[in-house]
């Protein structure tokens, strides 16, 4: 059976197109796999792991460095599942593949159409595939100062200039960071948001036949990126402040406290168009089919768009000559 997207969370048989419908999840799974974790006590040394053996029912523990390992009574192979790290990575929740290929087709085409790019490229995309990409969602309380300085004009006409300490107290829920640089990040941040309530316990039903990233930045470097981004959102926040909107930010000296994650899987549709031999990549929100990508522009597309402008330009400039004639004259 294979996961159908876009079809109402249905599987279908690739042979005999049955289809069935995928077992909604019981309230305390759904529960345990939407729970965010504590970060500090991820990073805490891993325990022993213990497999009971299939073959004879002994219980086994095996060394950490091991993934396999022969049961020493009835030689029955033992295999943890290496996937439930005990840092967390192994991904609890996924949001459910809901853009099919023709559709991540189209939206590719539409969005190429708005673009810079000349006729040309205006084409099927290469490698179009799906894949349920990694990502870190964090919480953090977010405490700490900042100062500002504002610039207005004074009564005098000259520029009157004035510095302002305060300090910020907020608390950010689900920020996402991907946990992968196979995709530049940029891409991802702009297909955001992603509507995390949609999130659903990860099941083998929704994955089939779609491919699964792994991990590649641990959670260490999740908590660098998500330094990042808070102190990006702070700033945002600290300029959304009355008084604060139009004032410079020199300085902010903030810190994270009661860090919770969890490790998910978000559908995307990735994929490449060519000019020359370099590829420029993009990517497709599987859920919202919001699309984001790098688009090759050649320097006749750039002279192309200018000489586009400068028409636009003349027709309004003719336009308000022949309008302040007829009512002047």
């Amino acid at each position: 059976m294979r996961y159908i997207a876009g079809g109402g969370e249905r599987l279908e048989c690739p042979y005999c197109k049955t289809k069935c419908l995928v077992s909604p999840s019981g309230a305390l799974v759904r529960q345990e796999a939407l729970k965010e974790l504590d970060f500090a006590a991820s990073l805490a040394p891993p325990k022993p792991r213990s497999v009971a053996c299939g073959g004879c029912g002994a219980n086994i523990v095996l060394p950490l460095q091991a993934s396999s390992l022969p049961c020493p009574y009835c030689q029955n192979v033992l295999v943890a599942q290496s996937a439930m790290a005990n840092n967390g990575s192994a991904p609890s929740a996924l949001i459910p593949l809901q853009v099919d290929a023709a559709e991540a087709q189209h939206m590719f085409l539409e969005w190429l159409k708005s673009t810079p790019a000349d006729v040309a490229q205006r084409q099927k995309a290469k490698r179009l595939a799906p894949v349920y990409f990694p990502y870190w969602t964090f919480d953090a309380r977010v405490s700490g100062t900042y100062c500002v300085r504002i610039e207005r004009e004074g009564e005098n006409g000259r520029t009157e200039t004035s510095t302002c300490t305060d300090s910020i107290s907020k608390h950010f829920d689900d920020v996402l960071v991907p946990a992968s640089e196979s995709v530049p990040h940029a891409l991802l941040y702009g297909l955001e948001p992603w509507h995390l309530d949609k999130l659903e316990p990860y099941r083998v039903e929704f994955v089939t036949g779609v491919p699964i990233e792994n991990a590649s930045l641990d959670l260490s470097r999740g908590r660098q990126l998500l330094e990042e981004r808070i102190r990006q959102k702070t700033e945002d926040a600290i300029r959304k402040i009355p008084g604060v909107d139009d004032a410079k930010i020199t300085s902010m000296d903030i810190q994270l406290d009661d860090v919770k994650f969890r490790h998910i899987l978000l559908p995307l549709w990735v994929g490449s168009v060519e000019r020359g031999d370099k590829e420029y990549p993009f990517v497709i929100n599987g859920r919202s089919a919001e699309v984001r990508g790098e688009v090759p522009i050649a320097a006749r597309d750039i002279v192309s768009l200018i000489v586009t402008l400068l028409k636009y330009a003349l027709l309004i400039y003719l336009g308000f000559k022949v309008l302040g004639f007829l009512l002047f004259r």
